[in-house]
């Protein structure tokens, strides 16, 4: 009787092991394969030689439809919507973080406490001000269904939008 309450009590155990073997094991295949690819693409370039590269790509990305990008990056259309709305749930998430620092950084500063304190709140907020970058740029592209390459995102992040 024991025995099979021990299989019946194991077996979905044993399932998730094995499951999370078979995904550790994917991830290492997926970790030598990305090490591989990188090594063949950038093996005895210059400087030159990998900047032309990644010209080229921008202008490949820049020539593909909306869908094929979507294609690419392994999205699908109708999670779209879904993928935005997480985006701006981060984006808050990430204000809130710098809201937390700078609150930090205002205490801190009219009591004795120690100089650590600022600089690891200046980080904090320094390491959510790139995340909120990031996650406005794919928020930007999502939303426009438009590629731009990150480089012109930022040129143009600051300028006026012509209407």
């Amino acid at each position: 009787m024991f025995k099979f309450v021990g299989k019946v009590v194991t077996a979905p155990y044993n399932a998730v092991k094995k499951s999370i073997s078979s995904n550790i094991d994917h991830a290492k295949d997926n970790v030598s394969y990305t090490k591989k690819l990188i090594e063949a693409n950038t093996k005895g370039l210059s400087d030159k030689e990998a900047q032309k590269r990644i010209k080229e790509d921008t202008v490949r990305y820049q020539k593909m439809s909306f869908e094929q990008i979507l294609n690419e990056w392994e999205l699908e259309k109708e999670d779209i919507p879904k993928i935005i709305k997480m985006l701006k749930f981060e984006i808050g998430f990430y204000c809130f973080l710098i809201l937390v620092g700078i609150i930090n950084i205002y205490y801190t500063a009219f009591s004795n406490v120690s100089v650590y304190s600022v600089f690891g709140s200046l980080i904090i907020i320094l390491i959510a001000a790139i995340a909120i970058l990031a996650r406005y740029y794919r928020y930007v592209v999502l939303k426009k269904q438009r590629y731009m390459p990150f480089k012109y995102f930022l040129l143009t992040f600051f300028r006026k939008e012509d209407s």
